[in-house]
């Protein structure tokens, strides 16, 4: 159903093909009435100068920003990204979650006036996302302006007031014993997918603990790491359990090395890289070019010098 059209507003097509829309309360007002500027129709902007203009009371410019755009809302999220708060107090999750909504406001949305930015706007970007993406931008702008109110950018946090429902939900589901036991029928002992799957089932680290785990965290056949998530102020202590420990020792016979990381970024075992169908294989990626550039000279030398004649020998007369 299209909306009402709003009383005394007229729309004036000029020579150029733009539509310029005016405010005239009788016809015996002369000349087109008073012109409303902003650009989008309906929009915020537009309504203030609409009903400014109908009870012909003059609107209070807005502040414009400087040359450099201080004072906009892009300018605001450049010197919140390059301040300590995002820097260090941040962790690189949480910098890497937010960034791409910082740098969306500050494509859409950074030449707006910090006074423009109110707590309707904030709340009607949350209505035009997702549940999660508008609690995502909600922390967003919320800790950004409080850094903002704490140092003096803005005197108030458009945020505060807004209610966030925050559904955590059912998580991801726990996966039952039938399929363990496909999983652990899919790939047996000796393989990288069964160790890993072996770490996590056992020791219930994160992904980010797992990938860091290896023998230096394990004393006496207990698993001790400092967790990544509470940067390294939170100690955990797991017994190892036997299966992990069947899992290890069978990755270590194949060649593997103990680390998951390690053991990740091999592809291949070693003793299996030499020969692939009769013919030598490619180098494996434990092996640095670096490492092979140096053997190949040290080679060449060694086969110059072995290809070098060698001097006459002189043999000094004895005293008679």
């Amino acid at each position: 159903m299209p909306k009402p059209a709003l009383p005394f507003l007229h729309r004036h097509r000029t020579r150029h093909g733009k539509s310029v829309y005016y405010v005239k309360l009788t016809k015996r007002e002369k000349g087109r009435g008073v012109r409303i500027l902003a650009p989008i129709v309906r929009s915020e902007q537009f309504m203030m100068e609409y009903h400014a203009a109908v009870r012909g009371a003059p609107i209070a410019p807005t502040p414009a920003a400087s040359k450099d755009g201080k004072g906009t809302l892009g300018w605001l999220i450049k010197q919140y990204r390059s301040s300590r708060d995002w820097c260090e107090l941040l962790s690189a999750g949480t910098r890497k979650q937010r960034g791409p909504i910082l740098q969306h406001l500050e494509e859409t949305a950074g030449d707006i006036p910090l006074v423009s930015v109110k707590r309707t706007k904030v709340e009607d970007g949350m209505s035009a996302r997702t549940q999660n993406q508008g609690r995502h931008l909600f922390d967003t702008m919320r800790h950004m302006f409080k850094w903002a109110v704490d140092n003096e950018h803005h005197d108030r946090n458009p945020t505060d007031g807004i209610k966030v429902n925050k559904d955590n939900g059912d998580g991801h589901l726990a996966w039952p014993i039938e399929m363990i036991e496909q999983y652990e029928a899919r790939w047996p002992l000796g393989t990288r997918q069964r160790l890993m799957f072996d770490v996590y089932l056992y020791v219930g680290l994160r992904r980010g603990d797992a990938a860091r785990l290896g023998k230096q965290h394990i004393r006496r056949g207990i698993v001790h790491l400092m967790t990544e998530k509470s940067r390294g102020k939170m100690p955990i202590y797991v017994p190892v359990h036997p299966a992990l420990v069947a899992s290890m020792k069978a990755c270590l016979r194949l060649g593997w090395r103990s680390s998951p990381r390690m053991m990740l970024a091999q592809t291949t075992p070693r003793k299996d890289w030499a020969i692939s169908s009769g013919k030598r294989s490619r180098r494996p990626a434990s092996r640095s070019p670096r490492r092979d550039q140096n053997r190949r000279a040290t080679r060449a030398t060694a086969y110059a010098r072995h290809r070098r004649p060698s001097p006459p020998r002189v043999v000094p007369p004895r005293p008679s």
